[in-house]
């Protein structure tokens, strides 16, 4: 939902970054999982509470922009 315009932005830059954050996201979500493993933290915090907040996240973009 990022409006891209070549004359504002290069559009090799801007995939590149949301490669990167894509990356870090899953990232996040796998070390999320490990520490779920280990017992560390409470499996519905550690898995569950990330995914959920990530769907209401698209979702709110979703119906912000239709």
């Amino acid at each position: 939902y990022i409006p891209i315009s070549n004359r504002f932005f290069d559009l090799a830059l801007h995939s590149s970054m949301l490669v990167f954050a894509t990356l870090l996201l899953w990232g996040l979500l796998f070390m999320l999982t490990k520490i779920t493993l280990n017992a560390v933290i409470a499996p519905e915090i550690g898995v569950i509470l990330p995914i959920a907040l990530l769907s209401l996240f698209a979702g709110f973009l979703f119906y912000k922009n239709n």
